[in-house]
């Protein structure tokens, strides 16, 4: 994972510090990718130099700042501006109505949207929660300043109404996300405390595919493979994709069948083709993989 930190380089009692882009892996005083501003605390606000195109490209491709650094960008408009370029708002001296959320423009338009994440229980007392990603992108999808949606498991918008009757969609901004065992600890700036977060527990989360990362040709995003059916190479039905996950010896899709769920290879040579189109993944029958499972599901 790539983070803007600080590094200091200045004498004892002059500190000086350079906003640094660095692989998290890297030693504090190790290589690092670029230097995106500086910062001299003793000479005041005005000493808060940030580059706000660089910074901006690396946010945009996940990178994920620490506190400090988070604070720092605050300070230099570069986060308010980001929120604000989210929402539509224009700043021109006076309030313009926000625009369209994208999901609820995606849906009025029949656009379909990806399941990128499931909310599995909150995380302390800070309104945290830990979340599981379903996108092979969660670097960039749940980024700082990210917007996700409240979903149902078949990928449909989750509606509410307000205070004043309005049907409305319940959205989340992402402030921090950091990775957790196989998952991620994810504070939303809507979620501050562990009542709130808890009422997410099992939601699942999405963002318009026209948000997402563009795809090679050859590519299919990992969520979209969920809910797809799985039929084999003679056209028999088999069953229905149902999750995934990233085992150490690979991909692995699970099919719910009539007989049960079953494990089975996302490799070349048992996945032969995925139609995105007709929602398929075909699985070689020659292999002999699903034979005690054939027969469609319930």
């Amino acid at each position: 994972m790539v983070k803007i930190r600080l590094r200091r380089v200045g004498r004892k009692n002059a500190p000086f510090y350079r906003i640094l882009v660095a692989d998290s892996q890297s030693p504090r005083d190790g290589k690092f990718i670029e230097i995106i501003g500086q910062y001299a605390p003793r000479k005041g606000e005005g000493s808060l130099q940030v580059d706000e195109a660089r910074a901006n490209h690396w946010l945009d491709l996940g990178a994920q700042p620490t506190d400090t650094v988070r604070s720092l960008l605050r300070r230099a408009g570069v986060l308010r501006k980001r929120h604000e370029q989210r929402l539509g708002i224009e700043r021109k001296g006076e309030a313009v109505p926000v625009s369209e959320p994208a999901a609820h423009a995606a849906a009025r338009r029949g656009q379909p949207l990806a399941i990128v994440g499931l909310i599995r229980k909150a995380q302390g007392i800070r309104g945290e929660v830990i979340v599981e990603p379903l996108t092979d992108k969660p670097d960039v999808i749940f980024a700082s300043g990210s917007r996700v949606f409240a979903g149902t498991s078949a990928g449909d918008l989750a509606r509410a109404r307000d205070v004043r009757g309005v049907e409305e969609v319940p959205t989340l901004t992402v402030s921090e996300a950091k990775p957790f065992k196989k998952g991620l600890i994810v504070r939303f700036e809507e979620l501050g405390d562990r009542d709130s977060a808890e009422l997410w527990r099992g939601r699942y989360l999405l963002a318009p595919f026209s948000e997402l990362p563009p795809l090679e040709a050859d590519q299919v995003y990992l969520h979209d493979l969920i809910g797809m059916r799985a039929v084999s190479t003679s056209g028999e039905q088999l069953g229905t994709v149902t999750t995934f996950y990233e085992l150490p010896q690979g991909l692995m899709l699970d099919i719910k069948t009539q007989q049960g769920s079953v494990l089975v290879p996302y490799r070349p040579e048992v996945i032969v083709r995925t139609d995105l189109v007709a929602r398929n993944v075909v699985i070689n029958d020659k292999l002999g993989l699903m034979d005690d499972f054939s027969g469609g599901e319930d």
